[in-house]
């Protein structure tokens, strides 16, 4: 399990066209490309760890629905090969899950 942001702090793949980055600051950006990530992600999120799991937040996003103020509760597990899975635990803003949840690969 991961319960520490240092564990996850970079950027992964969840397919050709999701890519998330975790970053030291508490911010998570997901985009549709590697190059999307810094400039033009389609969502940011703040978070934190609370017992263990990851507490979303919603800051902005751009062309996907907003969750406004609906916070998100996950579990990240560490997978072998270096690969992640979030899991939902509860998130009211069904996007958000939908989007969020799945296996994800380490990109160097």
């Amino acid at each position: 399990m991961v319960t520490d942001a240092e564990q996850i702090i970079g950027t992964w793949k969840f397919s050709d066209t999701d890519f998330t980055r975790f970053y030291e600051d508490g911010t998570i950006h997901d985009a549709n490309s590697l190059g999307q990530l810094d400039a033009d992600p389609f969502a940011v999120n703040s978070y934190e760890f609370e017992d263990g799991r990851l507490i979303a937040r919603e800051l902005s996003v751009s062309g996907v629905p907003p969750c406004g103020g609906k916070v998100g509760s996950y579990e990240i597990r560490l997978l072998h090969l270096g690969q992640i899975q979030i899991v939902v635990i509860k998130d009211a803003c069904v996007p958000r899950a939908g989007d969020t949840q799945g296996i994800y690969e380490h990109v160097p």
